[in-house]
């Protein structure tokens, strides 16, 4: 990634809360606003707009499970300037309402609401419709890993189906309808800092872009890695070990 569209995605960060514009980032970049959008797209595979709603989203998560604010507050603590709109946003992208997530994060029964919509979604089938594999060379020992589908046309909305990963990496799913879609993984797993003498969460993504075309048997192959300032925020909720 370039230097430039890494001070952008940092920029972003930093100024979630205030309303950062395409001319804004086009600024921190150093180019037009046209070349700054198409060159993010080509580096990131998400448009600007989409990035910092993300960012957005996942600063509002972290508040959620980590102070006690009212949720209009924490809304316009991120950016949103309509409560509705957050609260629509966030549903969508996490599975959960935020009174919900918060309840989540706290160690209530809360029932997942992608698992409710898509409840056929992601099941196993003697003929999947897709295969694969997930590559995690540098993951620790005893981590959890997730498979999730979103549409490609926009990778915050309701994701499709979230499947539990068994060890060997190997994930197979059917009722899956021919179209874009964006495979997400992520592997989370509790590492102990020796030095620090503390538990740290290790976290590795990996993304992969594909089509399934009508009576298609699609296998695909994901690479997880460590998290760079380029990897868009993992918003589902993911299931409580």
């Amino acid at each position: 990634m370039s230097d430039h569209i890494a001070d952008s995605i940092k920029y972003m960060w930093e100024n979630c809360g205030q309303q950062v514009t395409l001319d804004d980032l086009a600024d921190v970049a150093q180019c037009s606003k046209f070349y700054f959008v198409r060159r993010f797209r080509a580096e990131t595979s998400w448009s600007p707009v989409r990035f910092l709603a993300a960012i957005r989203l996942a600063r509002s998560k972290k508040l959620l499970a980590s102070t006690s604010m009212k949720v209009s507050d924490i809304s316009y603590t991120v950016g949103y300037l309509s409560y509705g709109t957050f609260t629509s946003q966030f549903t969508k992208a996490v599975g959960l309402s935020p009174s919900q997530y918060r309840r989540y994060v706290r160690g209530e029964q809360v029932p997942l609401r992608w698992s409710e919509q898509h409840a056929d979604c992601g099941r196993e089938s003697s003929t999947p419709l897709l295969r694969g594999k997930l590559l995690d060379p540098g993951a620790a020992p005893m981590c959890r890993r997730y498979m999730s589908i979103f549409s490609a046309a926009n990778p915050l909305t309701s994701a499709v189906a979230l499947l539990v990963v068994p060890n060997q990496g190997t994930f197979s799913m059917g009722c899956l309808p021919p179209g874009k879609w964006i495979a997400r993984a992520i592997s989370v797993s509790s590492v102990r800092d020796e030095i620090n003498r503390r538990i740290t969460r290790d976290v590795r993504t990996g993304i992969c872009e594909f089509r399934l075309r009508e009576n298609d048997r699609l296998e695909i192959g994901i690479t997880l890695s460590e998290l760079t300032i380029r990897t868009p925020p993992f918003l589902l909720a993911l299931p409580q070990p």
